[in-house]
């Protein structure tokens, strides 16, 4: 995980959105958010349960244009925020690919966690998309 991200963050901040947060301090990646754990911004659970309105902060990081977003296939434990969950699909799939696939073990549960990375940089001009389709 820490190979792929360094190697493909271009850009923008990287966003763990459920994932180990231990990456952020382990490839010197500043958190963007306030929110690092990983049920913070994913977890239904969660939701604005902190200070922050969590699809508001979603929308914010995302904003920043994240040149990397670490997610685990599986949102665990579920349910996933669906509002949060669905901004950050769309942003992936709109501006990087996907880069590597990691087992990571974990004392309840193994996941498979995803880096998205090498995220397109905004045009000059971006009209009205706001995450613009990756060329």
């Amino acid at each position: 995980l820490e190979r792929a991200v360094q190697e493909h963050v271009v850009g923008g901040p990287m966003f763990v959105y459920h994932g180990p947060p231990q990456l952020y301090w382990r490839t010197g990646n500043k958190p963007p958010t306030p929110l690092v754990f990983p049920t913070h911004l994913s977890q239904a659970l969660e939701r604005n349960v902190s200070h922050l309105d969590t699809l508001a902060e979603t929308r914010r990081v995302l904003a920043l244009r994240p040149g990397a977003v670490v997610i685990s296939e599986t949102i665990q434990p579920g349910p996933p925020n669906r509002e949060t969950l669905l901004l950050v699909h769309a942003y992936i799939h709109r501006n990087c690919r996907k880069v590597a696939v990691v087992g990571v073990p974990d004392w309840r549960y193994s996941s498979n966690v995803e880096v998205w990375g090498d995220c397109a940089a905004p045009p000059a001009s971006s009209g009205g998309d706001k995450y613009p389709a990756r060329r």
